[in-house]
Formats: C-alpha cells, structure tokens, sequence
C-alpha cells in the first residue's frame, strides 16, 4: 500500500477526529487528506511529475505535513531542508538531491534568491507570504486547480522522503525511504507504544528528521491520535503544552527530558495526562531516567533507531521488564544480529555492531552506489 492509500483508511475511520493542532489552527482527518488533495492538485497543474522532488523548507508548523503529504500524492518524493541550515547548505541539498520545486516559509526568501543562481535545476520556488494562513493558499495562488489530484500510480518501493543526514566526516548524504517503509513503520511502532485513538502527542522534535516524522505523526495516524505541533523546544512552553493540551505520550532526546525535569522541579504544571515519554537519539543516564519518573509520574521507554530503519529497530517494552539504560529489545516484524569487524555474529555477552534487517530498512543513499554496497550487505544494514 502507498501513503496516499494508507491515509485514505485512516480517513474512513477517524475522519471528524482532530489530526494535527499548532497554537491556533487545526486539522481534521478528513480536514487534512482534502487540504493535501487540492495542494497535489495544484503541484501537478504547476507540472510536477511522477518521481520530480520537491524541497521543504520551514520551521516546524502544519505547512512542513501539509507539504510532505501533498508532495507524495502528487507523486513526487519530498525532501526536507533543515530550517537553521545556512544558504550554503541549503545550495547543496537542492542541487544533491535535484529538488524541482521548493515550497518554503517567507522567512526564507532572501536567502533562496540568493542562491538561486547556483541552483540551476530548480525549476520553481512557492512561498507563502506572511498574510497566507498556509501553504495551501499558497500553491492555490500560483496555479488553478481543481479538488482532487489526477490519480498516480504509486508502489512500495517508490521514494517518499529523502531525509538528509549530517555526517562529521563529509557531506550530508540523502537517505531513502519509500511508501513501504513508512507504511510497515507506522503501525509497528503505534503497537509498540501502544498508542490509541484517544492518545495526544506533541511533536516538538523537528520535522526534518525521521524521529519526528515516525514516532509521532505516522504513529498517530496509524492509531488515530492527535499531534501538537510546537515550533521549537523550550522547556517552560512545553510544558504548558503538555498540560494544556492534556498530551498523554511525547518523543524526545535526553538532553530535553533534563531541562523539563529541571523546569518542572521550579514550577508547578499539571502534566497529570503524561503516561510515557520516548527517549531515544543518545543514551539516557539512569539517574534522569529514575528522577524524571518519580517527578513526572510516568514511564520513559527507552528506543534505538536511525534515519535508515524509519526510525525504529528496538525499543523498551510498554508491557514487559523495562532495563533502565538499556535500547530494549528488537521490535516486531524487524531481525538484528551483532558481528564483528569481519562480519562474524558475536557470542552472547561480546561486543559488536548492530545489523538489521526488515520491511522498515532503507533501500540505499541517492546517488550512493558505493555507501549502499558497502552499507546494506545481502539485506543488512550496518548502523557503524
């Protein structure tokens, strides 16, 4: 099944349900699947093609999903720009990644026009004005278009996302992930988490990066929940989110469950609602993990990922022994193995690097034959 298809279900089950909030708008299900139908329609009067991509770029806001989701029914493949990236590194992610079009916030169009010239290959640049309520006003500005967008037919291994990660040893390199990927990942990890139709989460992690995008989004719309998107992470605002928007599970990285822990010890805040949070993208001392549990009354699960498995590969049961400091155990439907620098799978209780392999791995890098060869062995992926 392709994303397009896959939301389309959800919409027949949940539709009248809130899917995404920010401060002051919010989407429905159905609200949602028929605001990325007129925005593809209007991609594809531009010219979008089958296969064309097409650049994101913008702080963390409803525009960032609504222009992921439109993208993907218009066929095309999306590609995430970090909004803090510099007009040098913007350049390059447009000219790697060989984005058509860009969709992009209006705080970024002085320094798009600037690169332009050294950007040969993009063929159109939208930006929504400051007065525009969302993208969506924005691509229904520049072409006519009807409702709905001309049916495409899309596969499993058909791209959706290329999510550009940054390496200390060179340029950033573009991941792929395709409809399956994000199709198997989403209801994997809402069963993993076991999330429900009533759950609420916040996604304050950024949008350009496949933590965010899996865990809270897919894993609600795989369940049915609701997402508050927050623009960026400061401790005392999110935790006025967590009470006011009654959030029952969120993500994050540890350095953020100390600075909420620390915020949360000097003011008062009802985050009664709060039953888990994910903590994964570095390892959590044990020491947090016991203090931030006492004072907020709720689990943290601990999980272990990476932009090449949609990323999930393990993660601490919700039911089940929970090991503080530990990335848990291998998730449903996913295999992993440990071997040695010669490939060699390791005795129990020795060291070695974890491989995997399962329906959420990345089929390669773009334009990378020689890193996909050597990173992805008979169906392994080696995560270094």
């Amino acid at each position: 099944m392709s994303l397009v298809g896959f939301l389309k279900e959800r919409v027949k089950e949940f539709g009248n349900k809130v899917f995404l909030r920010e401060e002051k708008n919010s989407l429905t299900y159905r609200e949602f699947d028929r605001a990325t139908d007129r925005m593809a329609a209007g991609l594809q009067a531009l010219g979008l093609e089958k296969g064309d991509h097409v650049a994101v770029l913008f702080p963390n806001s409803m525009d960032t999903l609504l222009s992921y989701f439109a993208i993907i029914k218009a066929g095309g493949t999306a590609i995430p720009i970090n909004s803090l990236y510099t007009p040098r590194e913007i350049a390059f992610i447009l000219n790697d990644s060989e984005a058509r079009f860009l969709l992009a916030g209006p705080q970024f169009r002085k320094a798009v026009e600037g690169i332009r010239p050294r950007v040969p290959g993009l063929r159109k640049a939208l930006f929504r004005e400051e007065e525009e309520p969302s993208i969506l006003r924005t691509v229904a500005r520049a072409a006519s278009a009807g409702d709905s967008p001309r049916e495409v037919d899309l596969a499993p291994r058909d791209k959706a996302i290329i999510f550009y990660t940054s390496g200390t040893l060179g340029a950033p390199k573009g991941v792929i992930l395709t409809h399956g990927n994000f199709t198997f990942s989403g209801p994997n990890i809402a069963g993993c988490y076991g999330l429900r139709p009533d759950d609420i989460t916040l996604a304050v992690l950024p949008l350009v990066h496949v933590f965010a995008v899996a865990s809270p989004v897919l894993g609600s719309l795989s369940s049915g929940g609701t997402v508050v998107v927050m623009e960026r992470f400061q401790a005392e605002n999110v935790l006025r989110a967590l009470a006011d928007y009654r959030v029952t599970w969120f993500p994050g990285v540890p350095t953020m469950f100390n600075y909420l822990y620390q915020a949360r010890e000097k003011g008062a805040y009802d985050v009664s609602s709060v039953r888990m949070g994910l903590s994964g993208g570095a390892s959590l001392s044990v020491e947090l993990l016991k203090n931030w549990e006492k004072l907020f009354r709720a689990e943290i699960l601990e999980v272990y990922g990476l932009t090449e498995s949609t990323g999930l590969v393990t993660a601490n049961p919700v039911k089940g022994v929970r090991k503080a400091g530990s990335i848990g155990i291998t998730v449903p439907h996913v295999q992993t193995r440990l071997v040695d620098p010669q490939g060699r799978d390791v005795e129990k209780g020795e060291v070695g690097e974890i491989l995997f392999q399962g329906p959420n791995a990345t089929p390669g890098y773009w334009k990378l034959p020689g890193l996909t060869a050597e990173s992805i062995r008979e169906g392994w992926v080696r995560t270094g």
